[in-house]
């Protein structure tokens, strides 16, 4: 997983080297992105503290 300056989060397909998918990421600039233990869901967070799953 990439996360890019312009908001958005790539994920990537390890197999073929290719994006999987394009996500939109929290307004403000994304600081930090993990994925959760069993793979299922995303989390994002952004400067002023704005929290997505």
């Amino acid at each position: 997983m990439t996360v890019v300056d312009d908001g958005k989060v790539v994920v990537w397909d390890l197999h073929t080297r290719t994006e999987a998918a394009v996500l939109a990421g929290p307004g403000g600039g994304i600081q930090n992105a993990q994925v959760s233990p069993d793979g299922t869901t995303l989390y994002t967070s952004a400067v002023g503290g704005v929290l997505l799953a």
